[in-house]
């Protein structure tokens, strides 16, 4: 059964510090950032001009892994979930809200152990 095409929708790079890496993605592609305010402050939004944006996330944050984290946009987070696990994927983290605005993600793992984050707004 042929599947719908589903889009990238965001992407995340975990660096070990924010400053360093705004600066050398800011030089190297032109990119832009705004600090997201939390307690936190491990997070920096990406604004990469007419391509998909994305994030830096400080690496010793608990969604951080070995390399970028690419998301893509679903219908269902729970289906998604399922699907990958009967395609002998794994889960990583459950689905968490980011707010009613901006919908919610989870974080597969592919057979290979690659880290996969799936969105709904």
């Amino acid at each position: 059964m042929m599947r719908e095409q589903r889009p990238v929708i965001w992407f995340e790079i975990p660096v070990r510090d924010l400053d360093r890496a705004a600066n050398f993605y800011g030089e190297m592609f032109g990119w832009r950032f705004g600090r997201i305010d939390s307690d936190e402050n491990n997070y920096y939004m990406i604004e990469a001009g007419d391509s998909i944006n994305g994030g830096l996330r400080r690496h010793d944050d608990v969604m951080t892994g070995d390399g970028p984290l690419v998301y893509i946009a679903v219908e269902g987070l729970l289906e998604s979930m399922e699907r990958a696990k009967e395609l002998g994927g794994s889960i990583d983290m459950e689905p968490t809200l980011i707010s009613e605005q901006a919908g919610a993600y989870a974080i597969l793992r592919d057979p290979d152990g690659n880290r996969v984050g799936i969105w709904v707004p």
